[in-house]
């Protein structure tokens, strides 16, 4: 294999996995020194806060020029060195520390034992038909499960779950099929759709082949879900553009804004908050990232329709974050200077007013940028309590429950 097309799809994968997730969120080949040489740790690590989905991967030179047993037994050779560069990479994440030179955030240390890893995915390149991996080819290393799968189906996922907790959702759900399925590859929109028609659950889906058979039969289903899955996307591809827009500040931030206000944006050679403030949108699974994005959408366009100066503004809960309140703004013709002390204030209300203990607000200013705030701490200030009262009291409350 030449390793210039191996570096490729490494980043490939590692570039198209960014938008959904956020590219401050997906480490492609993080480094350790070991005996005073440099190696590598495994080929992705996808981590939000302390958790993370370890990667391994191999791709083919060609890979049109594989097929039936000659792949198979590409496949099963390369799913074994993947699986033993995901067992080295658990070892050194608990007992090294390492570090990922990363395209946005520059070089990212971490300590020995600080992420925990819920999943290995092993990836080798397969097209075709299916490929069936022998029975001993372990289904966990340790208490941690491994997942194999063919490179374009993992992305596939990534595409259509989106989110975090989807995606190990999934991966958790997928453990109840059988030892066979879960070491065949490639395909797996079969077993996918047998997940999102049966409510994220593969209760009945007795294999590969009953499980095509029954999802032809739900086609008219599918194609529903389909439909509604294309507005799901568009409304949490804001959400997802707003946490991009996060990592690159204006370059005179600063300007026309008070010492008081100036001094709460991070150092321009320290920036930490934004990458608080991506969490908060990455950890929402993608029904509540959809449901805010619409949110979001809505008080965009009564602005749109509004006067040329004024603001419309949204609040947004969901059960998964009992203690956290988003709030949606939309500004038009309001200067920044003006604009950031009122989002503030509107926080401050918004937390005081739902008895929430954190809090973020996003503002889209004039169609020309993002505007976030993320504040902790109980508010009980009488003058919060009141503005709270005369900002949200009438307001209406979207709610995503947990389901």
């Amino acid at each position: 294999m030449t390793i210039k097309r191996t570096l490729w799809a490494e980043k490939f994968v590692d570039t198209f996995s960014s938008r959904p997730l956020t590219a401050e969120c997906v480490f492609h080949s993080p480094q350790y020194i070991d005996k005073g040489n440099q190696k590598e740790v495994c080929d992705l690590l996808l981590i939000l806060r302390r958790n993370a989905i370890l990667v391994s991967m191999k791709s083919q030179d060609d890979p049109t020029s594989r097929t039936r047993d000659k792949l198979r037994r590409w496949a099963i050779k390369n799913s074994k060195s993947a699986l033993n560069q995901a067992r080295g990479a658990l070892n050194t994440l608990g007992r090294k520390r390492f570090w990922c030179d990363h395209s946005r955030r520059g070089r990212v240390d971490f300590e020995p034992s600080s992420i925990q890893v819920s999943h290995v995915v092993v990836l080798t390149e397969v097209f075709g038909d299916p490929v069936d991996l022998p029975n001993d080819l372990p289904l966990a290393l340790g208490r941690i499960p491994v997942t194999y799968l063919s490179v374009n189906d993992f992305l596939n996922l990534i595409s259509e779950l989106r989110a975090f907790s989807d995606i190990t959702g999934y991966l958790d759900a997928r453990r109840t099929l059988s030892d066979e399925n879960l070491r065949m590859i490639g395909h797996e929109v079969h077993f996918y759709k047998c997940y999102i028609l049966n409510r994220r659950s593969f209760e009945g889906c007795e294999g590969y082949a009953d499980t095509r058979i029954s999802n032809a039969a739900r086609d008219a289903e599918w194609q529903t879900i389909l439909s509604a899955g294309q507005s799901r996307h568009q409304f949490a591809g804001l959400i997802e553009y707003v946490s991009d827009a996060l990592a690159t500040r204006l370059k005179n931030y600063s300007e026309g804004l008070d010492a008081e206000t100036a001094a709460r944006f991070d150092p321009a050679h320290d920036r930490r908050q934004y990458i608080l403030m991506q969490e908060e949108l990455c950890d929402l699974c993608l029904v509540e990232r959809t449901a805010l994005g619409e949110y979001f959408t809505k008080t965009i366009h009564q602005t749109e329709s509004g006067p040329v100066e004024g603001m419309t503004y949204a609040a947004f809960y969901t059960d998964s974050k009992p203690e956290f309140v988003y709030v949606v703004v939309s500004a038009r013709g309001v200067d920044r200077s003006i604009l950031l002390p009122r989002l503030t204030t509107l926080l401050r209300a918004a937390m005081a007013h739902y008895g929430k203990g954190r809090g973020l607000v996003i503002a889209d200013r004039d169609g020309e940028g993002f505007e976030v705030q993320l504040i902790s701490g109980a508010f009980t200030d009488p003058d919060d309590v009141k503005l709270g009262e005369a900002y949200f009291a009438k307001l209406k409350m979207s709610h995503v429950p947990i389901v």
